[in-house]
């Protein structure tokens, strides 16, 4: 049991990075992207 929940904590923050990550890029997308808004902004 013990290893059991070691295993989910470890899951847990592995997927919490990620999200920090993600999070991260999508602001520096959007930081950037007001840069290059005038070339994206047509497309999107």
């Amino acid at each position: 049991m013990k290893l059991f929940s070691s295993i989910l904590i470890s899951i847990t923050l592995i997927l919490v990075l990620f999200f920090i990550v993600l999070q991260l890029q999508f602001s520096i997308e959007r930081i950037n992207g007001k840069r290059i808004d005038g070339k994206l902004g047509c497309l999107r």
